[in-house]
């Protein structure tokens, strides 16, 4: 993989990976990141879901080896900051990846959370829209992400929830 700034060796294990499509982004990522229209052509991709990130990388042929591509960096997101979103408009086949920002984790104290204003701790931005070839690869790849989310979370909090017992 070319130009990616992730040591993927420090990543847990590789979980899944996969041929798929994405679309490009348009405008600056600190402007916010807009879609460019449906009519564009989606390019290939290879989604790569590791325990603790996944990464995206553009795919280009290789003429020396057809079943070997060469990989691009493209992004990547740790999975304590993802949250999965399998339903985009009326696409049957794509699902988003939205980046957790700003994370503010409510640690309770004696039975009681610490008070928080109403407003909202997290921001959110997609981060990635994937299109898969049918429905069941979508599904497939949204279980596995989110199991992955669901793993991490709960042993968060059962460390936390440990480390306010030994307090």
């Amino acid at each position: 993989m070319e130009n990616c700034p992730v040591d993927l060796s420090g990543q847990g294990q590789l979980l899944k990976h996969g041929k798929l499509l994405t679309r490009s982004f348009a405008g600056s990522v600190k402007k916010g990141r807009k879609w460019r229209t449906s009519s564009q052509k989606p390019f290939s991709c290879h989604l790569f879901l590791f325990q603790q990130t996944v990464v995206l990388c553009r795919t280009s042929e290789n003429c020396v080896e057809q079943n070997n591509p060469h990989l691009f960096y493209a992004d990547h997101v740790s999975v304590n900051q993802v949250r999965i979103r399998d339903t985009v408009a009326d696409d049957l086949n794509t699902f988003e990846v939205h980046k957790l920002e700003n994370i503010k984790i409510g640690i309770t104290v004696n039975g009681q959370s610490n008070p928080t204003d109403n407003k909202s701790d997290t921001k959110n931005g997609v981060i990635m829209r994937i299109e898969c070839e049918s429905e069941d690869e979508k599904d497939d790849w949204v279980k596995a992400i989110n199991s992955e989310v669901k793993q991490l979370r709960s042993m968060a909090q059962t460390l936390s929830s440990q480390f306010v017992l030994l307090s």
